[in-house]
C-alpha cells in the first residue's frame, strides 16, 4: 500500500516555481531536472528548499491531474500519479480533499483485488457482486463487471451449468439487463432444459443485438418449453 504523506510545511511560493522552472527548462523529456548551486535561493533569505530532481514527464503528470475540474476524475488521475511517481515532492501538495478521494478509490482497488484472488467462487461472487453495488460509479466499476463475466465465462468452460445458473441470475437479480450476463445464463439454461428462462434470457440479448439467427433461437426456446412464440 502506498503512503500518502500530507504536508506540514508549505514551500516559499517562489521557491516552488523555481523547481517547476528548472523541470521545463530541460529538453530532454526523459532526463531528470536538478537545481544547481547557483538556482538556489540566497541563505540570507532564509528560504530553505531541499534540493531534488523533478521530470518534465511527472511534473506534466501532475500538472494535467490538478487541472481536472471533476473531483473524482481529479481523483483518479493523482491516484495514477502517486501510483507512478510514490516519493515525488509533488505528492506533499496534494490537498487533504483530493487525498481523501484517492483513498475511495485505493480501498476499492484493494477490495477488487482481494475478490479476484478469493479462492471460494461462492465467496468471490458474492464479494464481486457487493462491490459492484459499494461502487457504482467508481473507476473500477468496469473492471468488476468484467471480471464477474470471465468469472462465469471460466464456470461455463468447465461445464458447471447448475453453477453458471445460479451466479449468473444472482448478477442478473441486480442487473437484469445484462446482456453479456443474459446470454451465459440462456447457455446454462438450455444444457439444464430450462427452455423457458433460456428464451426470456435470449429476449434481452435480442433487444440490443437483434439478428434473424437469434430470433429463431428464441423460437425454438419457447417451442420447446411448449410456449410457442407467434
Amino acid at each position: 500500500m502506498w503512503r500518502m504523506p500530507i504536508a506540514t510545511r508549505d514551500p516559499s511560493p517562489w521557491a516552488f516555481a523555481i523547481l517547476v522552472l528548472a523541470g521545463a527548462l530541460c529538453t530532454n523529456a526523459g532526463a531528470n531536472c536538478i537545481l544547481s548551486a547557483q538556482d538556489r535561493p540566497n541563505a540570507a533569505s532564509g528560504a530553505q528548499v531541499q534540493v531534488t530532481s523533478i521530470s518534465v514527464e511527472e511534473f506534466n503528470n501532475y500538472n494535467a491531474a490538478m487541472n481536472e475540474s471533476d473531483p473524482q476524475k481529479r481523483a483518479a488521475k493523482l491516484y495514477a500519479f502517486v501510483q507512478k511517481y510514490p516519493k515525488s515532492i509533488l505528492v506533499e501538495r496534494i490537498s487533504n480533499e483530493d487525498y481523501q478521494n484517492i483513498k475511495v478509490i485505493e480501498d476499492a482497488y484493494n477490495a477488487f483485488y482481494a475478490a479476484k484472488r478469493e479462492p471460494d467462487l461462492e465467496k468471490r461472487a458474492a464479494m464481486l457482486l457487493d462491490l459492484r453495488q459499494k461502487y457504482p460509479q467508481s473507476i473500477i466499476t468496469d473492471y468488476i463487471h468484467n471480471e464477474y463475466i470471465e468469472f462465469l465465462e471460466g464456470i461455463y468452460g468447465d461445464k458447471k451449468y447448475e453453477l453458471l445458473d445460479s451466479f449468473g441470475e444472482k448478477w442478473l437479480t441486480v442487473y437484469p439487463h445484462d446482456t453479456e450476463t443474459c446470454a451465459l445464463v440462456a447457455e446454462a439454461a438450455i444444457q439444464l432444459h430450462k427452455y423457458q428462462r433460456c428464451g426470456e434470457c435470449l429476449e434481452t440479448v435480442y433487444e440490443t443485438k437483434p439478428s434473424p439467427s437469434l430470433a429463431r433461437e428464441i423460437q425454438v426456446c419457447y417451442g420447446k418449453a411448449n410456449n410457442p412464440v407467434g
